[in-house]
């Protein structure tokens, strides 16, 4: 290894494990291999050797965590720059990169002059963000620049002189643009997209306290029922729905021919509710297998089904909540037919997938209700179909 790799690999280390910026890991890996911070121009790795390094230690280190990251920043950046898109703001920095450790910010430029406005739109969304200055590219002058949180990441929104930012966008050279538009992020994201990769793995620590709670919960059951005999189990009353469930029943979103539509019909039915967006590539590309998983288990499309409809017992429904705008949503199923109901649900769907479990925030996002109300699985990234599917038929099953 040249020893200009090698500070590569420290800086990317520091930068990863530290959060410190570029110049300033380069600065201290030279001090760590024994070199001058003066050292021969040339001799220092630039930022695309900086990139190539980080990228290799978040394969090897923090691989799932870092698929998972780069997921939920990248979604939370393409649902803020959708509400601040009257300012044309573009990305950069990790979101744009797809370089996203632990200690990463969601970096958002616009065109100065238009600061105090964009806080005043922010403020009105009821976002709490602060103004303050800091330095500009290259080390010429300051800027004044906006300091939040949107969807858990920390945001800076960078008010860059308009020359600065035209023409930064285009995909013009080896390495690619700098920052980029919305619909580029969502272009980069489909291109990266590799339909036999799993995209956003839900936590093992998650998994693994899931797990315990119900062996535990399936032993106090137990236990209580010996004690006390199966009259006290048979005399319990219906489960109470979640609450992020109650929530759900309650809404009236549009669909995508604009009327409304009222969630509460879910209520009491086996409802699989799948989080999606037009411009994720994966909810995209799992859709037509829900859709014809939805006409093998619904009776209302599926004949062979109305006779095990006429038994008593709840219904299996699907429902497609979009975090998307209406006119895409309405385009998308202009020219992709679905055969279960989609509404159109925006950010509100966004926190409505977090209070369901989607800590993340990343799509697709996948889970299925039990007739009581009850969440009885989830699934971040691409369903597994045919365990779906034995999901449901044994819910609907153990109703009968």
């Amino acid at each position: 290894m040249t020893v200009r790799r090698e500070m590569a690999a420290v800086a990317a280390a520091l930068v990863a494990d530290s959060g410190l910026d570029y110049g300033a890991a380069k600065r201290r890996a030279a001090r760590h291999l024994g070199l001058a911070d003066s050292s021969p121009k040339g001799a220092m790795p630039d930022n695309d050797e900086i990139d190539e390094a980080l990228r290799e230690h978040l394969d090897l280190f923090d691989a799932e965590g870092h698929e998972e990251r780069r997921e939920s920043i990248q979604v939370a950046a393409i649902e803020l720059m959708e509400q601040l898109a009257q300012w044309s703001p573009l990305i950069t920095g990790a979101a744009w990169k797809g370089l996203v450790t632990e200690h990463a910010v969601l970096h958002l430029q616009i065109a100065d002059g238009h600061a105090k406005e964009v806080a005043i739109d922010l403020i009105n969304r009821g976002l709490d963000f602060e103004a303050t200055e800091t330095t500009g590219s290259g080390g010429r002058g300051r800027i004044e620049v906006l300091v939040g949180y949107w969807r858990d990441w920390p945001v800076m929104i960078a008010m860059h002189p308009i020359h600065d930012l035209r023409g930064a966008a285009r995909e013009d050279g080896p390495r690619g643009a700098d920052r980029g538009q919305r619909e580029q992020l969502i272009e980069r994201r489909r291109r990266q997209w590799q339909p036999g990769k799993p995209q956003g793995q839900a936590r093992p620590a998650f998994l693994v306290g899931l797990v315990i709670l119900v062996i535990g919960l399936l032993a106090l059951a137990a236990g209580l029922g010996a004690g006390l005999g199966s009259s006290w189990w048979n005399r319990q009353a219906t489960p109470t729905a979640e609450p992020a469930v109650q929530t759900l029943w309650s809404q009236q979103w549009p669909g995508p021919d604009g009327q409304p539509k009222a969630l509460d019909t879910l209520r009491g039915q086996i409802t699989v509710v799948n989080f999606w967006a037009t411009w994720c590539a994966p909810c995209v590309e799992e859709m037509p297998a829900l859709s014809a998983l939805y006409q093998q288990l619904n009776p209302a499309i599926n004949p062979q089904k109305q006779q095990a409809a006429r038994s008593p017992g709840p219904r299996i429904e699907f429902i497609g909540v979009a975090i998307d705008r209406a006119d895409q949503v309405t385009e998308f199923a202009g020219r992709t037919p679905v055969s279960y109901p989609l509404v159109v649900a925006g950010a509100a769907g966004s926190e409505l997938g977090r209070a369901l479990g989607n800590d993340a925030g990343a799509l697709p996002f996948t889970v299925v209700i039990d007739s009581n109300g009850r969440v009885v699985e989830r699934t971040l990234g691409v369903v597994d179909l045919e365990k779906l599917r034995k999901l449901l038929q044994r819910l609907q099953e153990s109703k009968r």
